[in-house]
């Protein structure tokens, strides 16, 4: 059966930003396989290093109601486990996959790479209590590889009867000269049907071959320069243009450090969407097709949200900012999912800690002795993206993990639900504004008031205390009262980590005489109590007519 026809692309800029080892024995052939670590896989040792299957033509013989086509057996992301993307076929045995190289090719060797082991049972089908880890799939215990010059007549070159799944690297005894290449599974290692997260050719084309793409194919992409940045308005500047994003497997390092400085060639990456998700950018950019058309979903890949992204954007300050002495530079962030942990000049200045928190990181320090500056932020996707439900053609698609509760309850609304698809990247990714500001050397955030009755059930007294995350920076930039419990750069959380916060070191003036305002930021806490204390009946009468006695300020003790 072939795959289906690619459907109509439009532009979707934000999708979901807006709501919020194994060993193989050669049986009919004296061919060898060995095994490899699970992860990204190659080509077995001592044979060419050219991939021929890469984005080519594939043929399956059937296909499960999920977002497995067969295509993404050669998209470049061969892994086991669901970091992996993959084929994973219909039940019953046998199940074949083909790969028509496009020109007569000498085929060397073969890395399987399966998505399961042997260690993996059968799913229990219980969607409900998915984490996101679970495997669908099974190995190939007995499985044949055949190749064909017309793609009709089909020729044996390795087979076995002990496949152990994972990562099989597989050398010819023989090199074989065809243009076709099939992986026949003949039997499964438990009630899952046959799934393969990988297939690999190595070899020599002998002949010159149409250029293929996929997906993962970013390759040139990216090579325009990022624009010069702007003061607005209100003094800040808006920084959502010009970045870089690529998969974590693809940075060629996991060290922000290094990737937030010069040097780094981001032509292979993609041109991200900011604000936006990584599936809004690669749906965008045109490498994935818009999720809301018809069947579109299920052409996209889970792997989105089992994987960490890079954001990387290379920056010179423009000269409407304000970085005199004294002055300080706010890296702000609006909305990242689902955490994220940022880098500028090689120095990691700060952490995003939840999806829907507020940050601002200073970054002064970061910036000085720099001209050109790059910023790198590393975003984690939720740790609980569940396994969703694509159970078949009748349209009962949907994500109903109850372990999403233990990220946010409200990712129901834009990751899926029982009433829709999943969003196959949990909307992971930069998906509210970032800014960059210029601040003096005090600074205020957002209020919170506290009241409490200390001596209830009497309700003569109150106090009220006035929580103002802030801070005041001494001539070399250092807090001289910061919050406490905050951490110099660590991002400013005005959720309920701010209401939990009784001891922050913050003022709101205007709730303050004229000198205790002109004091250095500090807790305040004002015990309110009445000019005349309700004793009386008459006191009591007018209090239960609403009407209320003088307070005045009192410092608390």
């Amino acid at each position: 059966m072939s795959e289906p026809a690619s459907m109509s692309r439009r532009t979707f800029l934000s999708t979901g930003a807006t709501l919020l080892a194994s060993v193989g024995v050669a049986a009919a052939l004296p061919g060898a396989a060995s095994a490899a670590p699970a992860g990204p896989a190659g080509p077995p040792s001592g044979t060419g290093t050219t991939e021929l299957a890469r984005y080519r033509p594939v043929n399956v013989s059937s296909t499960d109601y999920a977002p497995t086509p067969g295509a993404f057996a050669v998209d470049g992301l061969p892994q086991v486990g669901v970091r992996g993307s993959g084929w994973r076929a219909a039940a019953g045995d046998p199940q074949w996959i083909s790969v028509d190289l496009q020109a007569p090719c000498r085929i060397e060797a073969v890395t399987l790479v399966f998505e399961a082991t042997l260690a993996d049972g059968p799913f229990d089908g219980n969607y409900t209590d998915t984490d996101g880890d679970e495997i669908l799939s099974s190995v190939a215990v007995a499985y044949r590889l055949e190749v064909s010059s017309d793609g009709q007549t089909w020729r044996t070159a390795y087979e076995t009867t002990e496949g152990k799944g994972g990562v099989q690297a597989i050398r010819l005894s023989e090199p074989a000269t065809a243009r076709w290449i099939r992986m026949t599974a003949t039997k499964r290692s438990n009630s899952n049907p046959v799934g393969l997260n990988g297939f690999q050719v190595y070899g020599t084309a002998l002949a010159a071959r149409p250029r293929a793409e996929g997906w993962t194919d970013w390759a040139g992409g990216n090579t325009r320069p990022a624009p010069e940045l702007k003061v607005a308005a209100d003094g800040t500047v808006p920084l959502e243009s010009g970045w870089s994003l690529t998969m974590d497997d693809f940075a060629g390092t996991t060290d922000g450090a290094e990737l937030s400085t010069g040097g780094v060639d981001v032509r292979d990456w993609l041109p991200a969407t900011v604000p936006g998700t990584v599936l809004g950018t690669l749906v965008e950019r045109g490498h994935l097709p818009d999720p809301v058309s018809g069947f579109n979903n299920m052409r996209i890949p889970e792997a989105l949200s089992r994987h960490a992204w890079w954001y990387r954007r290379a920056l010179r300050l423009p000269r409407g900012l304000d970085t005199s002495a004294g002055r300080h530079v706010w890296l702000e962030f609006d909305g990242v999912n689902h955490e994220a942990a940022v880098w500028v000049n090689g120095k990691r200045v700060g952490d995003v800690k939840h999806p829907f928190a507020r940050a601002a990181l200073d970054i002064t320090g970061a910036l000085a002795g720099h001209a050109e500056h790059v910023v790198a932020v590393q975003v984690t996707p939720m740790p609980h993206p569940g396994t969703p439900g694509d159970k078949g053609a009748d349209g009962r698609t949907f994500l109903q993990s109850a372990h999403h509760y233990l990220d946010a309850p409200t990712y129901l609304a834009v990751s899926g639900w029982d009433w829709m698809p999943a969003v196959r990247d949990r909307v992971t990714g930069i998906w509210n504004h970032v800014r960059l500001r210029s601040t003096g050397a005090a600074v205020l955030g957002d209020p919170y008031v506290k009241t409490t009755l200390p001596d209830l059930p009497g309700t003569g007294t109150a106090e009220v205390t006035i929580a103002v995350p802030g801070a005041q920076r001494g001539r070399h930039g250092h807090h001289r009262d910061r919050p406490r419990g905050v951490r110099q750069g660590q991002g400013r959380d005005h959720g309920d980590r701010t209401r939990r916060r009784e001891h922050h070191r913050g003022v709101h003036a205007g709730a303050l005489p004229r000198a205790a305002a002109a004091q250095p930021p500090a807790l305040v806490a004002q015990r309110l109590r009445r000019a005349t204390p309700l004793r009386s009946e008459a006191h009591r009468h007018r209090r239960a007519e609403g009407q209320r006695q003088p307070w005045r300020p009192v410092r608390h003790p």
